[in-house]
């Protein structure tokens, strides 16, 4: 019989003690229990869930090697607005830096979130530990090669308003730029 509210760590526990069958805590239908036992008991093989497991530390790897490697790109971005700001705030006399405003384009390449995170960890003990940063976004502005129009259009839908083809260059769109600082 299938029993619910079965929690997680039991499913591990069984499972890492060689039991040769879990109870499934999830209904048929979200998670497929399959069993060696007569269809519908709500059991689920030890070698199905080995199996489930393996898909999901594949996907879990796949997750977070893709998140360290955008946040290794946005750690380099983050760095490089250090360099930028404290060279400016030593050529203004500046002792802190309390506001940044940055735009960064739509295709960039730029994960904000990743951005932000980096922001934290690189700025710690430096003039910009406290500062304040705030993010636009510009409108995506494109170039149509084929009927010769330039065109704002949404990250979602870059084909051309005019011919309703999608063979564009960017005019803007792509930047991130340092808009204003403020300090004292």
């Amino acid at each position: 019989m299938l029993r619910e509210g079965l929690p997680a760590s039991t499913l591990l526990f069984r499972a890492k003690h060689n039991l040769d069958r879990v109870d499934c805590p999830f209904a048929f239908e979200t998670f497929p229990c399959e069993s060696n036992v007569s269809a519908g008991t709500g059991f689920l093989s030890l070698q199905r869930l080995q199996s489930l497991l393996r898909i999901f530390t594949d996907a879990v790897k796949a997750v977070k090697r893709t998140y360290q490697e955008i946040t290794i790109h946005e750690v380099g971005l983050a760095t490089n607005i250090l360099t930028i700001l404290e060279e400016t705030a030593e050529q203004n006399s500046l002792s802190r830096i309390d506001r940044v405003v940055l735009e960064i384009g739509q295709f960039s390449g730029v994960n904000l979130e990743a951005l932000k995170f980096a922001f934290e960890v690189v700025y710690q003990g430096t003039i910009l530990q406290d500062t304040n940063f705030e993010y636009r976004t510009p409108p995506l502005l494109l170039y149509c090669r084929s009927c010769e129009e330039a065109y704002a259009a949404d990250f979602e839908d870059t084909r051309c308003p005019v011919c309703l083809e999608s063979n564009f260059t960017i005019l803007k769109g792509q930047e991130m730029t340092v808009l204003t600082i403020e300090g004292v």
